[in-house]
């Protein structure tokens, strides 16, 4: 059931990168889908609420403090394009960190920062949808773990 929750879970994560990709938002609806089924995935693992709530802590909190530090003080224009990271992909972080540990969370991190540099570099653009390269990360974090870490 676990491996099945997952599937779904990745499914959805292709259809909001892909639709992040081309439009540039990511639809509540679905986020909000593979927010419960990520909470589901935390029950049914039984994983600890205080663990789940440190990870929250350290990995989603930042990205709001930040962004909410960036609107405030240095978005003079208040220009709704003017984003560090949207708040579809700081809602899509959050159920990712649901699903993966907290070494999984750094692996996936590092894959998707790294290849939305490399991406931002060849197109040389500074504006970037961050989605489909949180899925690559969250897909590289669970072959790692799968694969390297657990085996």
């Amino acid at each position: 059931m676990n491996i099945a929750i997952l599937i779904i879970i990745f499914i959805i994560y292709t259809i909001v990168a892909v639709g992040d990709w081309k439009t540039g938002l990511i639809s509540l609806l679905l986020n909000f889908s593979i927010l419960g089924l990520s909470i589901v995935y935390t029950i049914i693992n039984k994983v600890p609420l205080n663990y789940t709530l440190i990870k929250l802590l350290i990995f989603v909190l930042p990205f709001i403090i930040i962004e909410t530090v960036y609107q405030i003080f240095f978005n003079k224009e208040k220009d709704d394009e003017k984003f560090l990271i949207g708040g579809g992909d700081i809602l899509l972080f959050t159920s990712m960190s649901l699903v993966l540990n907290v070494l999984g969370m750094m692996i996936m991190f590092f894959f998707s920062s790294l290849s939305s540099l490399i991406v931002s570099l060849i197109f040389k653009t500074k504006r970037i949808p961050f989605a489909p390269f949180l899925e690559f990360g969250f897909f590289m974090a669970i072959l790692i773990m799968a694969f390297i870490v657990y085996e």
